[in-house]
């Protein structure tokens, strides 16, 4: 019987940027999420995070938080 093993394959990544979009009427924070599709596999969370700054600067909001998401697929694949 061959020997497997789970292989990883990134599919997609995106970053979340979470902005101050005003406030409430208890004078809370409105957070508000955008979304960045298509960013590069080799991107470093440094630079993914200054890109998310640079883009909310010409937002004119305040930066609340950043997030990444990523999408892998998972495979089972013989050994050789």
């Amino acid at each position: 019987m061959p020997d497997t093993e789970i292989q990883e394959s990134l599919v997609s990544r995106k970053v979340i940027v979470s902005v101050e979009d005003g406030q409430n009427a208890n004078g809370s924070a409105i957070i508000k999420n955008r979304s960045f599709n298509n960013i590069n596999a080799d991107a470093s969370v440094e630079a993914m995070h200054a890109t998310a700054k640079a883009l909310v600067s010409l937002m004119d909001k305040n930066l609340a938080n950043v997030f990444y998401d990523d999408k892998s697929l998972l495979q089972e694949v013989e050994n050789a």
